[in-house]
């Protein structure tokens, strides 16, 4: 591709692709809150902006939505951005949960939940995947020497989201201030040799063979602290489903202390919370071959153990 048409498509590339990631980000954070419905037109949409931002690399014009995934399945480019995912499977089930939701509009049923994670999941992997697509079609022989131009562009191209996409991102901004756990990643299990420190939304993470994080997959260390919100006051059954060892913390209690070397394996504790905020440490090490971390709870009343919500995680800033 040349140099010329390169530049000429790059601009609506992009702002279509950044709407994408947007229209995920927010139906991600309304999903973690339980607003279920809510989210599933985000996911929806996040899903066709993708498709249109990949056809815009081979034609001048789109098609109609309704013809969107038939021209999509068409292209070299589904071949091309080397993914199992299959757009048209999550839109219908992005569908049948939609219809659900307005069937039983007071709840949805545990079966369209874990469906609706399957979207939120296979929809995530898509995006990641046409991401790096993207970026390589679009590479030119001037790449590095336009910084400043790519800045500017940048800044544009958010200046011209901010129409489009404004109730998204005022979800985007209500629901995210602060949400999550600071997580500290170490290159070893004494957690002395820091590499990094972010923030994590939530402790949902299977790395399987993979980096943990910047080409360290092994002999890894990580501590999450913030704050986490009991909804009511109750009894609390936390789990840690690790491989390999965890330990947990609540308000400098020690509630679980599974400090092993294991495959992936549940490890739960209960405790009192009074409604509101409380003080939490999360503790895990990997030490070699497969890894991965959740950290999960059962709140007073529910039956069934679920991810932590990022909503009722923060950094306690």
């Amino acid at each position: 591709m040349k140099d010329e048409r390169i530049m000429a498509i790059r601009e609506k590339v992009y702002l279509t692709f950044a709407m994408a990631e947007d229209y995920f980000e927010s139906a991600v954070l309304l999903y973690e809150s339980e607003k279920y419905r809510t989210s599933i037109p985000l996911f929806r949409d996040s899903l066709m902006n993708t498709i249109k931002a990949l056809l815009m690399l081979e034609m001048d014009s789109l098609p109609d939505d309704s013809a969107l995934l038939d021209s999509y399945n068409q292209t070299e480019i589904k071949k091309d951005i080397q993914s199992d995912i299959e757009p048209a499977e999550i839109l219908t089930k992005l569908k049948e949960a939609e219809q659900e939701s307005l069937d039983h509009p007071l709840k949805l049923s545990e079966e369209s939940i874990k469906t609706l994670d399957s979207c939120y999941k296979q929809t995530e992997h898509f995006l990641a995947r046409t991401n790096k697509f993207i970026k390589s079609s679009l590479l030119t022989t001037q790449e590095f020497k336009k910084k400043r131009y790519i800045k500017r562009l940048a800044i544009m191209i958010s200046a011209s989201l901010m129409g489009i996409i404004l109730a998204a991102a005022v979800i985007h901004f209500i629901l995210s201030r602060g949400y999550g756990l600071r997580g500290e990643y170490f290159a070893d299990q004494n957690f002395e040799k820091r590499i990094q420190t972010r923030k994590d939304r939530k402790i949902d993470f299977d790395w399987i063979l993979g980096d943990i994080v910047d080409n360290f997959s092994d002999n890894v260390s990580i501590r999450w602290t913030g704050r986490i919100k009991a909804p009511k006051s109750g009894t609390y059954k936390f789990i840690t489903n690790s491989d390999d060892g965890t330990r947990l913390w609540i308000d400098d209690k020690l509630i679980i202390d599974d400090w092993n070397v294991h495959a992936a394996e549940d490890y739960g504790a209960n405790i009192n919370l009074t409604k509101g905020y409380h003080q939490i440490k999360l503790e895990y090490f990997e030490g070699e071959g497969f890894a991965s971390v959740k950290l999960m709870w059962i709140k007073p009343g529910a039956k069934s153990k679920k991810v932590i919500p990022s909503s009722s995680l923060s950094l306690g800033e």
